[in-house]
């Protein structure tokens, strides 16, 4: 067999376990990069020594199970391979967030445990059913995340978990919005995929496993058995492949709107004019709607009073809020530089009983350089809504890429 045809023979299986569809590369040198980026010959060779590996998993609730999900059964399978070595499993998850939100928050929750040996990432299911994302929002907040992880050479597994509309779209062959636009983010980047989507709407036609079986939206423990047995092959696949790659030699982007430089800025960097209260979230600032737990220490700058204004410069092509949209979430109105005014809703269809965490853009697509944002609380408000309330946790700032 010709290396040519090697190359090929190998990417196709990878492929087919990752459950992408195959790649067909203009020549060779395309090919191998495909395969090199499915290598985790580093931690392989970390992990052969002794050293701590670390492992982090990022996404949503099905993400935040500590119990049974993949956030605790990844690192144990690592640890049961590599005994020699600590296994530090880093959960990520938070719920209700969608890939936005992860773009932004990567640098902190991720980036900042360094040195990092695996992200798995997963936001298919919250980027339908939450953020309700259009195909171009949802490459932005994907792309975003591996874009960035790939800058600071961190390998990444994508994982695309499913919930009912999910599945029905796969079985009726037309995959939804968040599944075909990560998959073009897994293949512009050559992102190793666990498809659990393609793997269950399979599964379910041959009788191997029925969506009562797998779960649901948060998978039962079979479930995310049945998700892990898929990853574990294509992790002992990129752990086989022993030629690394430096992934910091990275593609155009797919969309140049991207968050792939993307981080949080707590609301002190701010200027608040009018009516704001300072703290953390509680009951006393937060009268009306559950708050959960994952959230007491965060910072918090919160106003219910319209006219009231915050002012924030910042330098990059994106700015975004990160919010507690409770039952009294309010309609903040934003300029850029001084130009036309722009309504945002921050009132969700889940912030009827819960303090509900999403992130808002609040412009993006700007040019690069230094912006000035005002944003203020309208006296306008949706009809769902029991106030005005803006809870704001982090600003977020996508900064020019170098």
């Amino acid at each position: 067999m010709s290396a040519l045809m090697k190359s090929a023979f190998a990417l196709c299986v990878l492929s087919i376990v990752c459950q992408l569809p195959v790649v067909v590369a203009a020549d060779n040198a395309d090919r191998a990069t495909q395969l090199r980026d499915g290598s985790l010959a580093k931690l392989h060779a970390r992990a052969s020594r002794g050293e701590e590996i670390r492992i982090v998993t990022l996404g949503g609730s099905i993400t935040q199970n500590n119990s049974h999900g993949h956030s605790k059964l990844i690192p144990d399978w690592f640890a049961k391979r590599y005994p020699q070595c600590k296994v530090t499993g880093i959960n990520a998850g938070l719920s209700s967030t969608c890939s936005h939100s992860g773009a932004f928050r990567l640098a902190d929750h991720v980036l900042a445990h360094s040195p990092v040996d695996l992200l798995v990432v997963e936001f298919a299911v919250n980027d339908d059913q939450d953020a309700r994302h259009s195909y171009e929002h949802a490459v932005r907040g994907m792309e975003g995340i591996v874009r960035h992880a790939y800058r600071e050479n961190v390998p990444v597994l994508m994982v695309l978990y499913v919930n009912e509309h999910l599945l029905d779209s796969v079985q009726k062959g037309e995959p939804g919005i968040p599944l075909r636009a990560h998959r073009a983010v897994a293949l512009h980047y050559g992102v190793p995929t666990v498809d659990v989507a393609k793997a269950l709407a399979d599964a379910s036609a041959t009788g191997g496993m029925t969506w009562k079986e797998y779960g649901g939206c948060h998978p039962s423990t079979a479930g995310y058995l049945f998700a892990v047995e898929r990853m574990t092959d294509v992790i002992s696949q990129m752990l086989e492949n022993d030629t690394p790659r430096d992934r910091t030699k990275l593609p155009a982007s797919l969309d140049e709107a991207s968050y792939s430089n993307a981080d949080w800025v707590p609301p002190s960097e701010a200027t608040f004019e009018g009516e704001w209260k300072h703290g953390h979230p509680s009951r006393e600032l937060l009268p009306v709607g559950s708050i959960r737990k994952d959230y007491l220490e965060y910072p918090l700058a919160r106003s219910q009073t319209p006219g009231a204004k915050m002012r924030f410069a910042f330098e990059g092509t994106a700015v975004s809020a990160f919010v507690l949209a409770g039952p009294d979430a309010g309609i903040v109105s934003v300029r850029i530089d001084g130009g036309e005014p722009r309504e945002i809703d921050l009132y969700h269809g889940y912030s009827r009983g819960l303090n509900y965490p999403r992130t808002s853009i609040l412009a993006d697509g700007l040019a690069p350089g230094r912006h000035e944002m005002e944003l203020t609380v309208s006296k306008n408000r949706n009809a769902a809504s029991k106030g005005n309330a803006v809870n704001l946790l982090y600003l977020g700032v996508n900064r020019s890429e170098e």
